[in-house]
């Protein structure tokens, strides 16, 4: 059954997916190093933080809510694969006090923020379960005492594997958490420690069992394609494997190399090793294999990568993708986006302290979007998350337009 989907799917990537890619070479002909480019700012203006405010301040006024996203950038290794701003062996303690820090200063400066309902509160890392029992506790506390959260609120939390002790998940449970993310990204032991991983496939499984027991409102599972030397079957494979555990939401990412990271290990050894990734045909085949498992599973997309269970789509994808509110993030290198503008933090951890030392926002720049710009990036990321009104050769490229 497996192999007749592998071979059904490779025969439409090549009948029907790369001829479009062969008449648009400059749109969706991409290596790995060139995939995950971000939507361009080809109108928009660059500008510094306080005019930043500004616009902030103005878009908020016509708004009724917000979603919230906090970076915790601590981790206890670096994976070879991980293209984000994260420091290894880090003040965890530092981070938190300087995400509330932070917080403060945009409740002092952004007043409008206040009276806004939010829906979606995002704790992302790096390893936010490197939080200590209490200072995940202080950081949950102080979101629900500073901000409008609704009486529903997604509070997700990301974690891995390890880091999902019974503790931390009993500590999430009752400080609130609703939403529990673990990255598994494959299920391979030899594979996991190439990777720099520090889980094995059993903690993998025995975590998302732990987290489904848990009753947290939902579950979430990431997995990744694209890396050197996977197969369509073992993907497959582990797809099916995460499926079988019916946690209420899987994602599966397409391997990201081209975001400019030289910390990502993986980018380099693309370098000097490209023939050992999949090529472009073969990971559109592992996406339309995941696809075509989860599907089969009872899973529905939405936007495309993100599979739920019925009922149970993220809130926190429903606010950025679909309804487009404003998303304010803290911690260092954090972005945050309007329909009007985005601004991204210091990207140097010495000036966003800094920043933050003298009483201000650590917003490093940002651009203002004209008519045109804002038109072309509502379009976009719609079209991302409307996957019901795309065929099926729309569905593999799509997402290389993000």
């Amino acid at each position: 059954m497996m192999d007749k989907l592998i071979k059904e799917a490779r025969e439409f990537v090549q009948s029907q997916v790369m001829p479009v890619v062969h008449q648009n070479p400059t749109r969706f002909q991409r290596t790995p190093d060139q995939y995950g480019f971000k939507v361009g700012f080809e109108t928009g203006e660059r500008v510094k933080g306080k005019e930043i405010v500004v616009a902030v301040r103005e878009q908020l006024r016509i708004e009724k809510r917000v979603s919230l996203y906090a970076h915790m950038p601590v981790c206890s290794r670096r994976c070879r694969y991980c293209h984000y701003p994260v420091v290894v062996g880090g003040d965890v303690g530092r981070f938190v006090e300087g995400l509330m820090r932070e917080a403060n200063l945009l409740l002092e400066q952004v007043p409008e923020v206040r009276d806004k309902m939010v829906t979606s509160l995002y704790i992302g890392g790096g390893t936010p379960t490197l939080m200590s029992i209490a200072q995940i506790q202080k950081l949950l506390r102080y979101f629900r005492e500073h901000f409008r959260l609704v009486d529903n609120v997604e509070i997700t939390f990301e974690g891995s594997p390890e880091g999902w002790t019974p503790e931390k998940v009993e500590c999430a449970k009752l400080a609130g958490v609703t939403r529990a993310s673990v990255g598994v990204q494959v299920l391979d032991d030899v594979y996991l420690k190439w990777l720099g991983r520090q889980d094995t496939v059993a903690q993998a499984i025995d975590t998302v069992k732990r987290l489904i027991s848990a009753d947290f409102r939902s579950v979430n599972v990431d997995l990744i394609y694209g890396f050197p030397r996977q197969s369509v079957e073992k993907f497959a494979e582990d797809v099916q494997s995460v499926a079988t555990l019916r946690p209420t939401n899987i994602t599966l990412y397409r391997l990201r190399l081209g975001r400019g990271d030289l910390n990502s290990q993986l980018s380099r050894y693309y370098q000097q090793h490209p023939d050992e990734f999949p090529s472009q045909v073969e990971t559109y085949v592992m996406q339309i294999v995941g696809r075509r498992i989860l599907e089969h599973s009872g899973y529905v997309e939405g936007p495309i990568g993100w599979y739920s269970k019925p009922g149970f789509q993220p809130r926190v994808y429903q606010d950025r993708w679909i309804e487009q509110v404003s998303l304010i993030g803290f911690g260092w290198c954090a972005y945050s986006y309007g329909k009007t503008y985005e601004y991204h933090n210091a990207e140097s951890i010495s000036r966003y302290f800094a920043a933050l030392d003298q009483g201000q926002l650590p917003i490093e720049h940002g651009w203002l979007y004209n008519q045109k710009e804002q038109q072309s990036r509502q379009f976009v990321f719609r079209r991302k998350a409307l996957v019901k009104e795309l065929n099926e050769v729309e569905k593999v490229l799509v997402e290389e337009e993000i």
